[in-house]
């Protein structure tokens, strides 16, 4: 028999190496949720809506952990220390849009 094509037929991928016991069922009532029914930071890093305004102030920045806009940001900053939620996560505007954590309105919505 051709090398491999036993295991193929027969179902047996070794599964001895995997977990034996059946995955957690999802409870419908949210009985086995991770977090707070708000908090999606798990799914992925949260994009920030910046007004025009904020955007073209001179040396401001935002804090990607809450949104919070921050002054006194060169463009290009990283991880400057947010005055309102204390983490090392203040990044300037323009470094930030080029990150694709801000977002700007459209030039119709001016």
């Amino acid at each position: 028999m051709i090398r491999g094509l036993d295991r193929y037929l027969t179902g047996n991928y070794g599964e001895d190496q995997f977990r034996k016991e059946p995955p957690m069922p999802i409870d419908p009532n949210g009985a086995n949720d991770v977090g707070d029914d708000d908090d999606f930071s798990h799914i992925g890093p949260r994009v920030w809506p910046v007004s025009t305004e904020d955007f073209e102030e001179d040396h401001a920045g935002i804090c990607l952990d809450c949104g919070e806009i921050a002054s006194g940001c060169e463009p290009d900053a990283r991880n400057y220390l947010c005055e309102s939620c204390n983490t090392h996560q203040v990044f300037g505007m323009e470094e930030a849009l080029l990150m694709g954590r801000i977002t700007l309105p459209d030039k119709d919505d001016n």
